[in-house]
């Protein structure tokens, strides 16, 4: 268990925010098989493992806005997205939830790009 002490300075030193309020809403500890994906993330930061890429094509002309307004309300009302995993003392990483969060979307326009039309990822 994570004492008080080593609570707030975990706090103090990730999660307040900029008018000093205290962005956490939650701090849980993993269960086991959280436990194992974390050290596997930890142990080979680069290899993908347990990440999962989605890639679709919407039809007709995207909004980025109303994304971007949607996501929003995604983050607003689920904890998932809002989730950071931090390890505050050596043997107990935790998941420290977040009461806001604003996770940038980035907007690319491969129109034109090679191998569009072939559904292959464009070149960049």
């Amino acid at each position: 268990m994570l004492s008080r002490e080593a609570l707030k300075r975990l706090i103090a030193a990730l999660y307040l925010g900029p008018d000093g309020a205290v962005r956490i809403e939650a701090v849980y500890p993993l269960i086991a098989s959280q436990q194992g994906m974390y050290l596997e993330c930890v142990a080979a930061p680069h290899s993908g493992v347990h990440i999962e890429q989605i890639v679709w094509r919407p039809l007709g002309a995207p909004d980025a806005d109303a994304l971007k307004r949607e996501w929003k309300r995604v983050q607003n009302r689920h904890l998932a997205p809002r989730t950071a995993f931090v390890q505050a003392a050596p043997s107990e990483p935790l998941q420290v939830v977040l009461r806001d969060v604003d996770i940038p979307i980035e907007q690319h326009d491969w129109t034109d790009a090679p191998g569009i039309e072939d559904n292959q990822e464009p070149h960049r």
